[in-house]
Order: structure tokens, then sequence, then C-alpha cells
């Protein structure tokens, strides 16, 4: 079914909200496929984009080229920039027949397409997606076109603008204003704002920036539910799925980050209390012996690359099966790159410590040392041995859920629920400050911090005690690990 536009200006197309239309399988001319090469890490890829007829566009494959070598960027991010080019192309050639443009209108066919994507094209069969989704295509195509620009002279699709603040409307002057006052708030260098362009008045814009929201909303993040976490815990068959839930919900680590964790990363305090550190997959330092009994120092991409003729696993493309994302966190130590995990509460990583004892002595001894990763993979089959994935991960996650008696539909029950829950614990039980629970986090921005905070704690505290019965005098006790899961 087709969407009947309604004509506002020249070549503008109105599209109604996509409830109102039956949306098919979506329409596509071209085709991306994640091919591996040889430089970076072993098993890092590119995303080749292929046009009708099987053309490669040689213009997305070196502009990704060039900034995987400048800029690093995650394989999602890269996937998804790649992506959004291909879509554009998709809109350009099905939906506007590959109608010529000139210069002045390939901003107008920006501005549609990105009216396209937010709200949905029934030719195409493109459903309506998030304002940040749709933004972060604009974004894409803007920087792939301004570097053809810069490169090969093209014309840009979204070129910048450079004008006086005083200029600007009255609306434009207070998003600049409010756009420095967000940036005071992670950028250490904000200090020096008075120096810049910006600082002096002069701002730089492109022609098209759709229209974000004036404020980030409050809200309140969805926790898993405190009472079940213990029964989700204690559910798990396997010592590893036991140690892997605890580092989410009382290490607050993302689903994704334990995959990254080596065997020698995990060590047990004099106090009892497990020592678990956590360096970044490629720049994190590590010590080593070699094959030939020598002592070695580098970083962890070296040692992948030395010992086992692997890659770090975020290097890796998102459909590959043993990848593992990792998302930017401050580092304890930014010498080494690596940060030790904050235990929410000492008795969970003295639990840990004890359950990693006997998981080195039972389930993980039966590994060969074919990688050094400290979750591995037990099913028998072809990957046994191998290091635990990331979908197997999840649905051991769900299952423990499930075990506990809750949907994957209530809310919160989610893996990043579990770091929800060490958030909410930090700010509403433990209350501790907003720097101290972003250091605990490691969140890089204390904007990431502050969803937190936005709870009542006084609402928050005065729950848990009707649910507890004992919230205020037995405060310790509260999330406690039962006897039977110390007894094990």
């Amino acid at each position: 079914m087709t969407a009947t536009p309604t004509t506002t200006e020249p070549n503008a197309l109105k599209y109604q909200p996509p409830n109102q239309y039956t949306f098919d399988m979506a329409k596509t001319a071209h085709s991306i496929i994640n091919i591996p090469i040889l430089e970076g890490p072993i098993g890092q890829s590119l995303p080749f984009l292929f046009l009708i007829d099987g053309e490669l566009s040689l213009l997305t494959l070196a502009w990704t080229r060039c900034i995987l070598l400048e800029t690093e960027p995650s394989p999602s991010r890269l996937s998804k920039a790649v992506s959004a080019i291909g879509r554009f192309y998709d809109f350009y050639t099905l939906e506007k027949a590959s109608t010529p443009v000139s210069e002045g209108q390939l901003t107008m066919l920006l501005r549609q397409f990105h009216e396209a994507r937010r709200f949905g094209l029934p030719s195409l069969g493109w459903e309506s997606v998030r304002k940040e989704t749709a933004m972060a295509d604009v974004r894409a195509i803007s920087e792939f076109s301004d570097w053809c620009a810069d490169n090969f002279g093209h014309v840009a699709a979204n070129p910048v603008e450079t004008s006086l603040i005083t200029n600007l409307s009255l609306k434009d002057q207070m998003t600049a204003k409010f756009r420095s006052a967000a940036r005071s708030k992670w950028n250490m260098l904000h200090h020096l704002y008075g120096s810049t362009a910006e600082g002096q008045g002069i701002v730089s814009q492109r022609e098209f920036v759709p229209q974000a929201k004036k404020f980030k909303p409050t809200y309140t993040p969805e926790h898993f539910p405190p009472n079940k976490i213990w029964e989700a815990i204690g559910s798990c068959p396997s010592l590893r799925d036991k140690l892997f839930l605890i580092l989410l919900f009382f290490g607050g680590l993302r689903i994704s980050e334990p995959l990254h964790l080596f065997v020698t990363d995990v060590s047990v305090g004099a106090d009892g209390v497990a020592i678990v550190v956590l360096g970044h997959p490629k720049d994190g330092q590590y010590k080593w012996v070699d094959r030939s009994g020598k002592n070695r120092r580098g970083n962890r991409q070296e040692f992948l690359k030395e010992r086992y003729g692997i890659g770090p696993r975020n290097y890796l493309a998102e459909n590959h099966p043993m990848h593992a994302g990792w998302k930017g966190m401050t580092a304890d130590n930014g010498s080494k790159a690596e940060s030790q995990v904050h235990w929410l509460r000492p008795d969970a990583g003295r639990l840990f410590a004890k359950l990693h004892s006997k998981y080195m002595k039972t389930e993980r001894a039966h590994i060969p040392d074919n990688h050094p990763y400290y979750f591995a993979n037990f099913q028998p089959g072809e990957f046994f041995g191998g290091p635990l994935k990331l979908s197997n991960a999840s649905k051991s996650f769900y299952r423990a859920a499930k075990r506990a008696g809750l949907r994957t539909s209530n809310p919160g029950v989610n893996p990043h629920g579990a770091r929800h829950f060490f958030g909410f614990y930090c700010a509403s039980i433990l209350q501790l400050s907003l720097e101290r629970t972003n250091k605990i986090m490691h969140h890089a921005s204390l904007q990431s911090t502050e969803i937190y905070y936005h709870l009542s704690m006084e609402s928050v505290r005065k729950a848990l005690k009707e649910a507890h019965e004992k919230q205020s005098a037995a405060e310790q006790e509260f999330m406690a690990p039962p006897v039977k899961l110390n007894d094990i």
C-alpha cells in the first residue's frame, strides 16, 4: 500500500503515521557483506557495500577503511554507518528512481530520507524508527558525504555552515547554550571553552539538523526485581552461570564484558573476597610467559595473537558467533587500561571467590588451552571448550529468570536490568554520592549515572521496607546470599 504525500514545499513528502499502513517486507537494492581484512587485529572485518548488479561501492569501502584506521570505531558503529548509506542508496534508487538532482537538491533529498526513516515508508517496507536512530543515519550519511567532498571534490549533501551565534534564531542560540552546558559535565577540557571558536561566539552547524528533544527526559530505569535475584542465581545448574550472574548483579557489568575476562584476571584476596580485573580487550596491559619460557609484556591484542593466533572479540563482526561488544568505560588504571570490579556487597565477592575456586577445579579444568577466556562453552559438540558466546550467555540469563518465576516481558527482566539494579542499589540503598557511583560503574559521563538519582529515595526505601520487612533495622541483610548458596 502506498502513502499519499501532502505537498507543502517542492519535492517534500509528508508521511502519515505508519500505523495507517500495512508494511510489506523491506525492499532493497543493496547488500552488505563483512569480509575479513589483514590490517588490524586478527579476525577484524570491513562491511563491504554492494549495489545493484553486484557493483562494489568503492567510495564507501575507502571511507570505512579511513575511519577504521583513524578512529577505530566498534564493528557495530561501522556496520550501522554503512547500513545507513545503503538505505540512503535504496531511497534514491527505488523511491526516487535515481532521478538526477542538482547541487541544491541534495540536502532536500536528505531531509526526505530522514522523514521516511523517522515515520516509515510503506513503498519500501520501512517502519518508523526512533528519533535517535533516524538522526544517527543522517549523521553517518553527512560524514560520508563530507569525506567524499574533501577527497574527491563531490558536493556535500549536508554542508557545514559557519556564522555568528548572534545571527542565529533565539531557539538555536538556546540550543547552543544547552549543548555547551551538557558538554561541561563530561568534557575535561571544558575550561578551555572560552578560547574556542564557539566560546568566542562563532558556531558551525549543518544545513540540516534533525530536531532532537530539548531536554533529556528524567526516567526511572527498570531494574531486575531484587527479591528474585538470588533465586535466579541459585537456580543455575552450573557454576559458570552462577558466577556470570553474580558479576552482572553484584559487579555491575554489562553482559558482554565478562566475556573478555581471562582466567588470570580472577584471583582471591587475603580477605577472601574475589578480585576481578577487567582489561580493555585490545589495549589492556598484560604479562605472560611465551612458548620458549621468556617473560613478555605487551597488550592483550599482542598476547592473543602470539599465544593463540586470535584477536580481541570486540573487533569481530557483529554477526560473528564469537563477537562480544565493548562499550567505552572509564578505567581505574589508565596506564594499564584496566578496571577492577567493585562488589556491591562484600559477601557477594566472597561467594564469588568460593564458587570460583570450585569452578577452576571442576568445570574450567577440563577445557584445553586453546584460548585464555574465563567463561567457556561446556556443551558437547563442535564448540565444546571454546569461549562462551554472547547468545548463550543471554539464553542462560533468561532461563534463570524463568526458573525464578519471571517472564521476559516483566519490567527489568533483561541482562541490562541487572546493571540497573546495581545503579539503583548504589543510589537508593547505599546512598552513595553521584560521583562515587559514577566511578564504581565506570561510566564515562555523569549523565549516564544521573538516571539512578531521579528515583525518590524515600519512596524506594519505603517500598523495600514493606517488601522485606526489615529495610531500616537490618539494611545489611538486604540482598544477602541465601545460606544454601554458601553451602555449595
